[in-house]
């Protein structure tokens, strides 16, 4: 048995909704078989809520991505979605943190990243996803004797090549 899927479909999961358009998606299954999915589907809207350490949670709105099914019998299609989070920075301009969504359904990676430039790391956008700022700076003496290690670490012998 085979059946195509069409047109927009709403979907709800565990930590979000959303609707999503199919790009030639089969169900099919022989008798005594597994379900076997192939095909794309499209993010058309959606929100994905992101925990933090299972402390705190963020619902991120789905830019754009899709999930593409390869027809194996284990459901576990590869991902590829983008999600953004507006927070504000210090001096009050928009900070649109986005989630990457890689991988595949059973071995997802997460990476977190902005438009802003210069580049924000990925610890100070986590940052401003929990306490909605970014870390606090370091001490001059502290940036002093961090600087010093560096040297240290970069004049040592065993770590050359």
């Amino acid at each position: 048995m085979s059946v195509e899927l069409a047109g927009d479909l709403s979907v709800t999961y565990q930590r979000g909704a959303g609707e999503v358009r199919p790009d030639r998606v089969v169900a099919s299954a022989g008798r005594g078989e597994e379900l076997r999915l192939s095909g794309v589907l499209n993010a058309v809207r959606g929100s994905y809520q992101l925990r933090i350490a299972d402390v705190y949670a963020r619902r991120f709105t789905v830019r754009d991505g899709t999930v593409e099914f390869v027809g194996t019998p284990r459901l576990d299609p590869n991902l590829n979605l983008t999600g953004q989070y507006r927070v504000r920075t210090a001096n009050g301009n928009p900070l649109d943190i986005l989630v990457r969504v890689t991988g595949t359904l059973r071995e997802p990676r997460v990476r977190l990243t902005s438009d802003f430039e210069p580049p924000i790391s990925e610890s100070e956008l986590v940052s401003y996803l929990i306490f909605g700022r970014p870390r606090p700076s370091r001490s001059r003496p502290a940036r002093a004797a961090r600087s010093r290690r560096s040297a240290w670490v970069r004049a040592s012998p065993c770590w050359a090549a």
